[in-house]
């Protein structure tokens, strides 16, 4: 009944990309240490998001899910009703 209201599109070609990008920046957060805990919490945080976002990039998507997050919310509102890419703009 619940998928009458939310008819939900999972892929699995999709969850596979997000499990490999969570289990490369896992695997390379674990390998860094920079000695001091502090660097340690901010090196690591900075590096997993960084490889996250950069191999979803190379999903082969034209566009992001990271896009609406990075542009303002006029931005993203006046994209998503132009229907095109934020690339072409």
């Amino acid at each position: 009944m619940s998928f009458k209201v939310l008819p939900l599109d999972i892929q699995f070609r999709v969850i596979v990309r997000y499990l490999f990008a969570a289990a490369v920046a896992s695997a390379a957060g674990s390998r860094v240490d920079f000695g001091i805990p502090v660097w340690n919490l901010i090196g690591k945080s900075a590096l997993a998001v960084l490889l996250y976002a950069g191999v979803l990039s190379f999903g082969g998507s034209s566009r992001s899910r990271l896009d609406g997050a990075i542009m303002a919310p006029d931005q993203a509102a006046s994209h998503d009703r132009q229907g095109g890419s934020r690339r072409n703009a």
